[in-house]
């Protein structure tokens, strides 16, 4: 009887490293067109300071992202890395937020 205990208490344990996925901790969406570095690689896993930093460069000097995979122009991030971390991307730009006017 205690030889099942420990098999169910192995086996257990064994689905629950299993089912570990590191990029549920960092669940917070961020737009990635508007947040600051610090921002960026606290939200996104595999994201450290230095490529949050050369994402920020990279969009002042030539515009808003529109897609993760226009993400891989930065140098050290790839497709792997896109596609674990797409499901934490927003893409709004500072003037697709704005609330449209109401005609006068």
């Amino acid at each position: 009887m205690q030889e099942l205990n420990i098999i169910s208490l192995f086996l257990l344990v064994c689905l629950t490293f299993a089912t570990f996925n590191p990029n549920n901790l960092y669940a917070a969406q961020v737009n990635i067109n508007t947040a600051p570095a610090h921002e960026i690689a606290a939200a996104l896993y595999g994201i450290g300071s230095k490529k949050a930093q050369a994402i920020v460069e990279y969009r002042t000097a030539n515009g808003p992202f529109k897609t993760p995979e226009d993400l891989m122009k930065i140098s050290g991030i790839g497709p792997k890395t896109v596609a674990s971390i797409r499901h934490n991307l927003r893409f709004e730009t500072k003037d697709s937020s704005a609330k449209p006017k109401a005609n006068q």
